[in-house]
């Protein structure tokens, strides 16, 4: 997960992590002051007196001198870069996969069944922790599912290596972040929450069955039984799922409402309704005609908002406020919709993923950020022109879907690009 609030906020706001299994590096995108918009090519090695000097400069951190010495030496003496993370960190699949790819991707009948007896096995624990927290059993499952493919896949690089490795070639962009969170794992380990040797995760430092930043860690893991520090890395994902819906119920989690569920559109809906930063109430979207697939009533969930991740062709959700703190968890989109669709699929309720068409490709980032540049010269304020779609992105995309009398679903595609390239010429 890289679950949080805990970082500085991201060029549109948007968050994502790393992790292990199939979720993918869900990543923050932070975007320094004076960040110009040119990406800087990615680097793949690092000399071994380059990172040296790295920790020791490191070491010279107010917050890093506070902590005992032992704990300092033990970093200076066993820490190095580690080429499997240096790799693997420009790969992100809920941004370079369309989002209808990427969702089916995730529900494959092979994870629903194996969720199905990931629940069965561990159901006192998900039952206690929903008793305690407030957070359904389902949500629990689908995100420790997608996350870590129910505790199979934790990763097993060093958290002190691979977050030392990114916060050393990090660009002004993402070193703080890095930096954060590997003080945040030095503090684990000089308050006996555990052993170095124990603080092993995937390649950007995520840990545990539901992939826990050691920030978060810190913040929200908690023991189920309440004894102790939270184990979140051992067989039993007990204190993991527990963890979980600590951090979703701290987040503003409410009992009984649904994520939200598959919406079915009217003829001619405007599509400039839509997204994730507009809402209306339930009794609001009733009366344009916005249904639910299942005949399901929504009159209860208050304020709604209704969701295209693959634009006006792919599938449309109708959320509710419990999906925007899935968002707090990841903040890519189409996680948090996987991690819906397979809480139904645990529920017994099927989502027929297959009417979700894919054909069309994602751009670029580098057309992303010609399209942003294009967008800022129409004077439209997309928060940075970064080659990632975030909210203003989307929305400027909306506005000049509907000046061209295309459908504003706000997602851009080639043909969207070419035709805005040949009226800014």
């Amino acid at each position: 997960m890289y679950p949080t609030d805990q970082t500085t906020r991201a060029t549109e706001g948007r968050l994502g992590g790393f992790c292990t299994g199939d979720s993918s590096p869900q990543f923050w995108f932070f975007q320094s002051p004076n960040y110009n918009g040119r990406m800087m090519r990615p680097r793949t090695t690092m000399p071994a007196t380059e990172f040296l000097s790295w920790k020791q400069g490191f070491c010279q951190h107010t917050r890093v001198k506070n902590l005992p010495l032992d704990v300092i030496q033990h970093f200076l003496d066993i820490v190095k870069t580690n080429e499997t993370v240096l790799k693997s960190r420009h790969s992100q699949t809920e941004i370079d996969l369309p989002a209808g790819r990427y969702v089916q991707r995730l529900l494959t009948d092979s994870r629903i069944e194996a969720g199905r007896i990931a629940m069965a096995r561990h159901l006192i624990s998900l039952q206690r922790a929903e008793e305690k927290f407030g957070v359904d059993t389902h949500i629990l499952v689908a995100i420790w599912g997608i996350e870590t493919r129910f505790g199979n896949v934790m990763g097993e690089i060093s958290t002190l290596d691979a977050l030392s490795t990114l916060a050393a070639v990090g660009s002004d962009l993402r070193q703080k972040f890095w930096q954060n969170e590997l003080i945040a794992a030095l503090q684990m380990i000089s308050s006996d929450h555990c052993p170095p040797a124990k603080l092993v995760g995937s390649w950007a430092g995520a840990m545990g069955h539901t992939q826990f930043m050691p920030s978060s860690y810190l913040s929200d893991a908690v023991s189920l039984i309440g004894e102790g520090s939270a184990d979140i890395w051992g067989d039993d994902p007990a204190d993991s799922l527990a963890s979980t819906a600590n951090f979703l119920r701290r987040r503003g989690w409410q009992s009984k409402l649904p994520w939200g569920d598959i919406a079915v559109l009217p003829d001619r809906f405007d599509y400039l309704l839509s997204g994730h930063w507009n809402s209306l109430s339930a009794s609001r979207w009733k009366e344009i005609g916005v249904t639910l697939r299942n005949g399901r009533s929504f009159k209860d969930w208050g304020e709604c908002s209704l969701i295209s991740p693959g634009g006006h062709r792919g599938m449309a959700f109708l959320v509710t406020r419990n999906f925007f703190v899935l968002l707090r968890y990841n903040t890519a989109i189409p996680y948090a919709v996987a991690v819906g669709l397979l809480s139904n699929e645990l529920k017994g309720k099927r989502s027929d993923m297959l009417d979700w068409p894919n054909a069309e490709k994602k751009l670029s980032q580098n057309n992303i950020r010609n399209l942003q540049q294009m967008l800022v010269q129409r004077g439209f304020n997309t928060n940075g022109i970064d080659g990632l779609l975030g909210p203003a992105t989307h929305r400027a995309v909306q506005r000049v879907q509907a000046e061209m009398g295309e459908i504003p679903d706000g997602l851009p595609s080639q043909k969207f690009l070419d035709m805005l390239s040949t009226e800014t010429k």
